[in-house]
């Protein structure tokens, strides 16, 4: 695996332990005015490779591709700001860095293609199982931390029996608030 791809497979891993990664939520209009950005720097990054030629322009195509759809996926996650769409959009990243490595193994022929190749599909499946380890320990905070929530609603409702009246029935209303109950 290349230094860029270890550094952006670091990142995914960084940003997805964060529990803020993946829980942002922007707007529609923040949504329609992000894919708007990441269209233009594609169309800008694919004129500029028009600049180039053979399997060099490929790559830089290949390359401005990948980084629309990671960024139209991260967009998408960032408007449903769930798990399953952070995911998603992790994993849109390292189909296109597979894609890239691919296209960059044109540059091959015979055994050296078949090796680069093989090792493009080794970095895709690493990555493939990097993001699907962070789905389940992240899987598993969230029902950690939603079990934690549960038995502390429990305990403040109990603290709650010790009123009366008004009180206990405004202290139990504090509790489910407090406790998304």
């Amino acid at each position: 695996m290349n230094i860029a791809n270890k550094m952006a497979l670091g990142s995914l891993l960084a940003m997805l332990m964060s529990s803020q990664a993946w829980a942002q939520v922007i707007t529609k209009a923040e949504y329609e005015d992000g894919k708007t950005r990441v269209n233009a720097v594609y169309e800008q990054e694919k004129k500029a490779c028009g600049k180039l030629s053979g399997n060099q322009e490929d790559v830089c195509k290949a390359e401005a591709k990948a980084k629309r759809e990671a960024g139209l996926a991260d967009l998408d996650a960032n408007l449903k700001g769930t798990l399953d769409a952070r995911i998603s959009a992790e994993e849109e990243k390292v189909k296109g860095m597979y894609e890239v490595a691919k296209e960059k193994c044109d540059d091959y022929n015979g055994d050296a293609k078949d090796l680069c190749l093989t090792k493009a599909k080794a970095e895709r499946s690493t990555g493939m199982a990097n993001v699907d380890a962070t789905r389940k320990t992240l899987e598993a905070r969230q029902e950690a931390a939603e079990k934690k929530m549960e038995s502390d609603y429990e305990v403040a409702l109990k603290k709650c029996d010790s009123y009366a009246g008004d009180v206990k029935s405004g202290c139990k209303d504090k509790a489910k608030a407090d406790y998304r109950q």
